[in-house]
């Protein structure tokens, strides 16, 4: 039996093809090998590989089909050669839907015909029906009554991670799944304006996601993790609350893509001959998140506005496998309780602190955060005003100053760094910028202190070696890690903050390519004396 689109046939093999809009043409081309070295990695309690039979595999793509009572979605493993079956109602009553995986593994003639059988056991109310054709689930939605189910229709491969496909959101669409409960009318139209709002958003800009990679971990996160993770967990998946649902019903995670939000850039350079790729990742934080102006300083759980942690690789493909090195930073508003006017008639609207947190509890627990995450030293490089007429942003200079001081006295007593657990910089940035000279020395200045930071936190490098199939064991060494970060800051965190992150990311990868071309001379320089 073969199918088509919208005819009530019950197969996977005449779906349309995935759409390729934008052209391929700035990304640089998938490694080609028999074996991928780099296939093996950490995802929550995953260690995924699609070359091997380890059943917690990830799920590729998906075919949607429909009865009359339920939801029929079909999930094709990466490999091609495996498939599973989840069966979601399409009503429900109170509040919760029933969602069942089977546990049984299919190959594509177990699903045709598993579908067939289905297709006759439904014959009398119009059959089966395929639908639709998706890239992945972002979850379910839990409206004031019915809930709806968000799949990934379109996608856009942007590039690669150590050899592992990343792909941009192109579109979204989601499926209904109606309460046929009691339905007050002021319940029917705050659904309606539920909906409204998600349609609003726009999916399709800014988030990204990978099948066989952790996007939501740095580098070294993924190569020095042994325990096992909650991908759903992290700040940085912006889809967790949607996961929430399936994993509830005791679904396997592989049916979600962790979606995180921010930005990939990737691009290749060569130099003395030998082809380097620079990959950019962006994440953004979930957790306190808002707009500006709306959004300032600090949560009661330490959670800061406006928190970003950026991602510097250089990958450089040998004949022994991949060379790496990576450095992040983050940005965030100033860990502090403060706000401004949101009215639109004062271009510089004043700075209000709030002083009912005299202890800095909430600074305190960003920090812990910090250190927990990033290790020691946490460097705060502060760009805002010192000296100003009308006091604005000094103000907080001297509330963050006075934080920083009480947290090293009382905060960190006993530790046995506690001076170089936190280092505070501030460099005031615009008495730099209206310096007379041109406008590159406030790059030469920043340059000093990133510079600095450098030399205290380090950078990572690492060598995967094509005689593993793992980011662990013998497959992954590992020369140099990174302890620390630099964390910058202005009012924004958008101009003055861009300006320093970029110094840091140019100083920086002036020692990752210095990194890696020493250890390739040292491999030559070995080489050679053994021959």
């Amino acid at each position: 039996t073969r199918a088509c689109w919208g005819r009530a046939v019950p197969t996977v093999a005449k779906c349309k093809p995935e759409p390729r809009r934008g052209g391929y043409g700035h990304v640089s081309p998938r490694f080609h090998r028999t074996e991928t070295p780099y296939a093996r990695i950490r995802w929550g309690h995953l260690t995924m590989s699609p070359q091997d039979g380890n059943p917690d595999y990830a799920l590729a793509k998906f075919w949607v089909y429909v009865t009359r009572a339920k939801y029929y979605i079909v999930g094709r493993s990466v490999d091609k050669r495996r498939y599973r079956l989840v069966k979601v109602d399409r009503i429900f009553t109170g509040d919760e839907v029933a969602i069942n995986e089977d546990v049984v593994e299919y190959t594509k003639r177990d699903v045709d015909n598993l579908l067939v059988r289905v297709h006759e056991g439904n014959r009398n109310v119009g059959g089966i029906i395929a639908t639709h054709k998706c890239y992945g689930i972002v979850g379910f939605l839990k409206l004031e009554l019915d809930i709806l189910l968000i799949l990934i229709t379109q996608r856009r491969r942007v590039g690669t991670v150590c050899g592992h496909d990343v792909f941009e959101v192109q579109s979204t669409m989601s499926l209904q799944i109606h309460n046929i409960g009691e339905r007050p009318r002021e319940s029917i139209s705050n659904d309606g304006r539920y909906r409204k709002l998600l349609l609003s958003m726009d999916l399709s800009r800014g988030f990204f996601f990978s099948l066989t990679y952790s996007l939501m971990h740095s580098l070294q996160s993924n190569l020095q993790s042994t325990t096992p993770q909650d991908p759903f967990s992290s700040r940085f998946v912006w889809n967790s609350y949607t996961s929430q649902t399936i994993q509830h019903h005791g679904c396997s995670r592989r049916w979600l893509i962790p979606l995180i939000h921010g930005h990939f850039e990737q691009c290749t350079f060569s130099l003395f001959g030998d082809v380097f790729r620079i990959v950019l990742i962006g994440r953004r934080s979930r957790l306190f998140a808002g707009t500006r102006y709306l959004k300032r300083g600090i949560s009661d759980g330490g959670y800061v506005a406006n928190d970003v942690e950026t991602e510097q690789l250089l990958e450089i493909e040998q004949n022994d496998g991949l060379n790496v090195t990576s450095i992040v930073q983050m940005r965030g508003s100033i860990p502090l309780f403060w706000s401004q006017d949101t009215s639109f008639s004062n271009p510089k609207p004043d700075i209000i602190v709030q002083l009912y947190d005299p202890t800095y509890e909430a600074t305190i627990r960003h920090f812990q955060d910090l250190l927990a995450r990033y290790g020691a030293p946490i460097v705060i490089l502060n760009l805002i005003k010192s000296v100003e007429r009308r006091p604005r942003e000094m103000i907080l200079r001297r509330e963050l100053e006075a934080a920083v001081k009480y947290i090293k006295e009382v905060a960190l007593e006993g530790a046995a760094s506690k001076e170089d657990a936190i280092v505070y910089v501030h460099w005031d940035f615009a008495k730099h910028a209206r310096a007379k000279g041109p406008a590159v020395n406030v790059l030469a200045g920043l340059e000093e202190e990133v510079l600095h930071s450098l030399e205290r936190t380090g950078i990572f490098h690492a060598h995967l070696s094509d005689r593993g199939t793992g980011f662990q064991g013998s497959a992954c060494r590992i020369h140099a890690i990174q302890n620390g970060v630099l964390r910058t800051n202005c009012i924004d965190c958008l101009d003055r903050t861009n300006v320093a992150q970029y110094a840091l990311g140019l100083c920086a990868l002036r020692l990752q390519v210095r990194q890696v071309r020493a250890r390739m001379c040292n491999h030559v320089g070995q080489s050679v004396i053994m021959s």
